[in-house]
């Protein structure tokens, strides 16, 4: 099986999936099987290598990296089995977003301002400014690197870019 694993994750990296957390997880469960003298997907195999996860979400997720393998793995050769995605029933929830008012901006940014040490950078990365973006709009050094504005091209060297952010926010900070 692990040469049937191997395979797996080298296609679905050529098609542009990391695969590392799948690799991880499907090297275990190859190791598993093998320890069984078994050659094949089996739904109580799964289930059982799944359940060894320490929480409910981390035996989901086990057992649905297992479940996207067997899914591959069974046109070529039936006799692997389909275990079944939602035996552990665990649902991933999102938490509802916090929308912040434009007091509460205000409010942060005016805590941002003083962070210590006084005259560092830091305080100045993170207060608001007038950008060509626009007038309430917090820009970060990551988006003025990648995020050109008026046309302007964007910069691909992060040191080039960390320079010119270091050199707008000093001569904010010293009001030029």
């Amino acid at each position: 099986m692990k040469d049937a694993v191997a395979a797996y994750l080298a296609l679905r990296r050529t098609a542009g999936f990391a695969m590392a957390n799948a690799e991880y997880l499907l090297d275990g469960f190859a190791r598993f099987a093998a320890g069984r003298n078994e050659t094949h997907v089996r739904t109580q195999t799964a289930i059982d290598w799944a359940a060894a996860g320490a929480s409910a979400a981390r035996r989901d997720e086990r057992l649905k990296a297992v479940c996207r393998f067997a899914r591959h793995i069974r046109i070529e050769d039936d006799r692997h089995e389909l275990p079944p995605a939602n035996y552990f029933g665990c649902r991933k929830t999102r938490r509802m977003p916090y929308i912040y008012s434009s007091n509460e901006i205000g409010r942060l940014l005016e805590a941002a301002g003083r962070l210590r040490p006084r005259g560092a950078i830091r305080a100045h990365t993170r207060r608001r400014k007038e950008s060509p973006i626009g007038p309430d709009q917090t820009v970060m050094a990551g988006e003025a690197c990648h995020r050109p504005w008026a046309g302007g091209p964007a910069i691909h060297d992060f040191s080039a870019c960390i320079s010119k952010v270091v050199d707008a926010v000093r001569s904010l900070a010293s009001g030029a």
